[in-house]
């Protein structure tokens, strides 16, 4: 195997980070060019630190099997310890894509109390996903109805990509002050979360859980009244 990738985590003091490096001291990718933890030459390592000093780790090139190539994954890991193992679906700490180009890992935000947003509007054939963790549970297994909002289509691209200048490059989820957040899918399917106060929506985007206009439409947070506005023309 080649290109694996591999994380390890050492403490800042002498001694403490020596020997062989392997999945009983590190996290390491089971299938060659899985790449643990990068994403480009200039997006590397894909390591983002959260508020209470654990960290996550981003790996949207990982390999789920040799044919399901870029599933992607991101993999909580402890401040004081680290995380180990092969990634892979089995993993306690990862939330990993299992079709070739879920490109999970690729978008990431991490809101001001440390709960983080994994999106992906690629995912299984651009139906995409969305899923929400924090330290405390740290969003794991393989993308699915149980733990994710999902597409319910090819092409709904729940996350789906927002103009940014002349490209789209960003998910559109729209973030708001107090730690609430707002999902656009491309059929213009808007979706509320709330994490702090438990509504986490999870399995396919219809109309029990989704305002649905029917297109893209412009989305507006007005931050006085802590409400949003969607128009469509």
């Amino acid at each position: 195997q080649t290109a694996v990738g591999l994380v390890r985590h050492c403490r800042a003091e002498a001694g403490a980070c020596l020997g062989v490096s392997n999945s009983s001291n590190s996290l390491v990718g089971g299938v060659s060019s899985s790449r643990i933890g990068w994403n480009s030459v200039s997006e590397w390592p894909c390591i983002t630190e959260l508020p209470d000093g654990s960290y996550l780790i981003r790996s949207p090139k990982y390999y789920a099997s040799a044919s399901a190539s870029l599933a992607g994954a991101v993999t909580w890991c402890a401040g004081g310890v680290g995380c180990r193992g092969v990634l892979n679906g089995d993993h306690p700490t990862s939330l990993v894509g299992s079709h070739a180009n879920d490109k999970v890992g690729t978008f990431l935000r991490v809101l001001s109390d440390g709960t983080y947003v994994v999106s992906s509007p690629a995912w299984y054939s651009n139906r995409g996903f969305v899923a929400v963790g924090n330290s405390t549970h740290p969003v794991a297994g393989v993308v699915s109805a149980a733990n994710s909002l999902l597409g319910a289509a090819s092409g709904d691209k729940v996350g789906s990509l927002q103009e940014s200048m002349m490209f789209r490059t960003n998910p559109n989820i729209h973030y708001m002050e107090n730690g609430t957040f707002v999902v656009v899918s491309n059929v213009g399917a808007h979706v509320f979360f709330n994490p702090r106060a438990g509504i986490v929506p999870v399995g396919a985007v219809d109309e029990t859980n989704a305002l649905i206009t029917g297109a893209l439409g412009i989305f507006r947070y007005l931050p006085v009244s802590q409400t949003f506005v969607i128009v469509n023309t």
